[in-house]
């Protein structure tokens, strides 16, 4: 913890949170994409013709499709993670500069009995 703290400059802006924000908003079209394909796929009788290569082509591309939307899920997972991680850096070092203030008092109080 000490050691996240020295790292972050002391009075540095707290970070922009844009790429986690593209990131769930590209998380949502993918999602959109699988959904219609799924729908398409199990509806024989709408825009896909019953024909088999037709359907292996939407299955193709059904699975390109779900590949896409788990990297994308990791990414945007990942990238939570780093910005909590940055944010509870943050607070800590916040934390850190209160506790300076007092602590003179502090550590005469416990040293002395």
């Amino acid at each position: 913890m000490a050691h996240t703290m020295r790292i972050i400059r002391r009075f540095s802006p707290p970070p922009k949170r844009t790429k986690t924000y593209d990131l769930h908003e590209e998380l949502a079209q993918v999602r959109l994409k699988v959904g219609t394909l799924e729908q398409e796929l199990q509806d024989p009788w709408g825009r896909v013709s019953n024909y088999p290569w037709d359907m292996a082509l939407k299955d193709q591309e059904l699975r390109r499709a779900q590949v896409e939307r788990h990297a994308t899920n990791q990414a945007a997972f990942v990238a939570r993670r780093e910005m909590k991680g940055i944010r509870h850096a943050y607070f800590y070092d916040s934390l850190r500069r209160c506790r300076c203030i007092g602590a003179v008092v502090l550590s005469d109080f416990v040293f002395n009995f």
